[in-house]
């Protein structure tokens, strides 16, 4: 990839536009880019997939525990939710609460799996 040439299509301060053009124009020339961009959406799907299956396995924990006032004592499910949502805060949110700001558990805090 000519990344030095995009370097200095986006130092020259052309107007957005024709930056825009000229940088699709480089990227648009490289032999490397559809395999490259193949290899970026792999990757991204595959995080994508671990995220699901997590999401999925900690919804269902909660449904269950929850439910169970033995396995939620000392509010030990909503401490669980909120690991998880520390653990993703670049990639999910909570609809309510801002999660992204809480600190990251500590080494020996992680999930607790059933």
């Amino acid at each position: 990839m000519r990344i030095d040439l995009i370097r200095q299509v986006i130092l020259d301060d052309w107007p957005d536009d024709l930056t825009e053009d000229l940088i699709i124009g480089i990227l648009a020339r490289d032999e490397k880019l559809i395999p490259t961009l193949l290899d970026i959406l792999a990757s991204e799907r595959s995080e994508k997939s671990k995220l699901i299956e997590d999401m999925n396995l900690e919804l269902s924990r909660a449904e269950i525990g929850l439910d169970n006032d033995a396995l939620n004592e000392d509010d030990f499910i909503q401490k669980e939710i909120k690991k998880f949502y520390t653990k993703y805060k670049d990639q999910v949110g909570h609809c309510f609460k801002d999660y992204g700001k809480l600190e990251e558990p500590k080494k020996d805090e992680g999930l607790v799996r059933f």
